[in-house]
């Protein structure tokens, strides 16, 4: 059962989301360098809740929690699916 192409699905999702971690800071950099007016204000609107994710798994790390990169991984496909939703509706405007 282990090599079912239910548990295969299952773990291309899984690796998808564990690189929206590092593709959102890449993708959140290069849109607010790149963009600039209401474009950039669109692509800066993640900072805040992202900002305080990161400094919970920062907290959480060092209060030695073995879960702690949790919220950050259920957050960022999130705040990178947003980023990519500008990128195409900049590319299509």
């Amino acid at each position: 059962m282990t090599n079912s192409p239910l548990m295969q699905i299952m773990d291309m999702v899984a690796m998808v989301v564990m690189w929206t971690v590092p593709g959102y800071f890449v993708l959140q950099g290069w849109l607010l360098w790149s963009l600039s007016g209401g474009w950039r204000t669109a692509a800066a609107a993640p900072l805040l809740p992202m900002g305080a994710v990161l400094v919970y798994t920062v907290y959480a790390f060092l209060d030695g929690s073995n879960i702690f990169p949790l919220v950050l991984i259920f957050t960022a496909p999130i705040a990178f699916l947003y980023l990519a939703i500008i990128v195409v509706l900049r590319w299509l405007i």
